[in-house]
């Protein structure tokens, strides 16, 4: 990617940040560009990997690393490619097909920017190096940042009303908290 590419993200992102319709003339309606907003998994396997590793040490019974490693894996792999899949399906019955590739090319870096600002809190939080009533007014905005900003990027970009956008978001919420149910059960 281009340090114009990336310029153009970030403005975008402080353009949703301050509820700025504009914001998507920042994220391009392509395939190509589809497939690059993928690269924010890359961009924040790291924390992930530090975040998980907090929450591995700080179990009293601990699962096998050989096993449990792959199946994080797994996990964040499928939790950054099953949300866009559904969309599919989504925007079809909705008859927005057309903005399918902005809507999820903006999803993916939206989610890699709040990650890159909130993550290392949390990871602090996951080390104890917050208190537990910082770390859970710490999640409760993180997660109501999360609703707020997808519900605003899923009204413009899919030309919606609140309900349905909220619709959306919940259906995120919804199919994370299943894979990660999932994941739970088998390590």
């Amino acid at each position: 990617m281009s340090a114009k590419e990336i310029a153009s993200i970030l403005h975008g992102f402080l353009l949703i940040i301050k509820f700025d319709e504009k914001f998507k003339d920042h994220f391009e309606n392509s395939h190509e560009a589809f497939w690059k907003s993928f690269y924010a998994a890359i961009v924040v396997a790291p924390l992930q990997v530090i975040y998980e590793w907090g929450l591995y040490i700080s179990l009293d019974e601990k699962p096998n690393l050989t096993r449990a490693i792959p199946i994080e894996v797994l996990e964040y792999t499928i939790l950054w490619v099953l949300f866009p899949l559904v969309m599919t399906y989504i925007t079809k019955v909705i008859n927005r097909e057309e903005q399918y590739f902005r809507y999820i090319v903006t999803y993916n870096w939206l989610q890699m920017c709040i990650s890159i600002i909130i993550m290392p809190l949390i990871i602090l939080s996951v080390f104890n190096f917050l208190p537990i009533s910082a770390s859970t007014f710490l999640e409760t905005m993180v997660f109501l940042l999360f609703v707020t900003y997808n519900i605003f990027i899923a009204k413009i970009v899919l030309k919606l009303q609140t309900g349905p956008s909220f619709s959306i978001v919940l259906i995120d919420i919804l199919l994370t908290l299943l894979v990660t149910q999932i994941i739970l059960s088998i390590l």
